[in-house]
């Protein structure tokens, strides 16, 4: 089923007129909330608290977590906004394509060549024996 522009138009109007949420009030995934609290968990880490003393902190004060979930936890969030910063930026990888350039040009009966040294390609003159 197709939509009308028109109903896409009164769909866009009404959805500039819902009013502002108070986000404080929405409840998050246990995931979400280490995810929320993934700088002060590593703060804590870097004033010398372990993972195992975070984890015993938060159960205590309301926030029931292994070290193990809080450990996966943490590493999901790291990964997740490392990608996120990958996006941002322009990568200044090489493709292989770049490292692989290879220029040959006939000099006599030698070939020269410029190969990237990590390349296992290895230019040859070509053989009569086909």
């Amino acid at each position: 089923m197709g939509y009308k522009v028109a109903q896409i138009e009164e769909l866009r109007k009404k959805i500039s007129e819902l009013p502002e949420l108070d986000i404080s009030e929405r409840e998050v995934t246990k995931q979400e909330a280490v995810k929320l609290l993934a700088k002060e968990v590593s703060q804590l880490q870097k004033r010398g608290y372990s993972l195992t003393m975070i984890a015993e902190f938060m159960t205590r004060n309301g926030m029931e977590i292994s070290v193990q979930t809080l450990k996966t936890y943490l590493t999901r969030s790291d990964s997740l906004h490392r990608k996120k910063d990958k996006t941002k930026t322009t990568s200044h990888k090489k493709t292989r394509e770049e490292k692989i350039k290879t220029s040959i040009v006939k000099d006599g009966e030698n070939l020269k060549t410029n190969v990237d040294k990590s390349s296992p390609f290895v230019p040859r003159k070509d053989s009569e024996e086909i």
